[in-house]
């Protein structure tokens, strides 16, 4: 199905891709970079407690 914005196409809508699984290899540089050096202190800033999320 094709979505259409002022009468032109801008999306396909449509069953996603059948190919979902990716290689490491083809992942692999995301992992290679630094790590975040802020993240020690970034996490200490969440909090960790459980709660119920339909509770309201």
């Amino acid at each position: 199905m094709t979505i259409t914005v002022s009468g032109r196409p801008a999306a396909s809508l449509g069953p996603v891709d059948v190919a979902s699984w990716v290689s490491w290899e083809a992942v692999a540089d995301v992992f290679t970079g630094p790590g975040d050096p802020d993240w020690s202190a970034d996490r200490d800033l969440l909090d960790g407690s459980l709660r119920d999320p339909w509770d309201h």
